[in-house]
């Protein structure tokens, strides 16, 4: 079973409608099986976010927009292998004082 992680620092802005940004280094594990062929790679490298947030009772709604390091390789039967992990989320965050 492949394992991501990752590390960031995020950044966010006072107020009840803030921005927040987020800077990090993370791993990405790609494994494929297909006609007795496995394809296994991990990639390392930057991701960043940008997400818009506002407080709503004890935590807040967030959108955020994220980019991961793309995955490219040419090992999977000689066929390039292309990933790009870029993505969008919405989540409650509860907050703890």
């Amino acid at each position: 079973m492949p394992l991501n992680w990752g590390v960031s620092k995020s950044l966010t802005t006072s107020g009840a409608v803030y921005v927040k940004g987020r800077l990090g280094y993370t791993r990405l594990t790609l494994e494929r099986n297909s006609g007795g062929n496995s394809f296994d790679h991990n990639e390392y490298g930057i991701a960043y976010g940008l997400a818009l947030g506002a407080r709503v009772g004890p935590g807040a709604i967030e959108l955020e927009y994220t980019v991961l390091p793309d995955i490219e390789d040419d090992d999977f039967v000689g066929a390039p292998v292309e990933v790009e992990s870029d993505f969008v989320s919405v989540a409650y965050v509860w907050g703890f004082e």
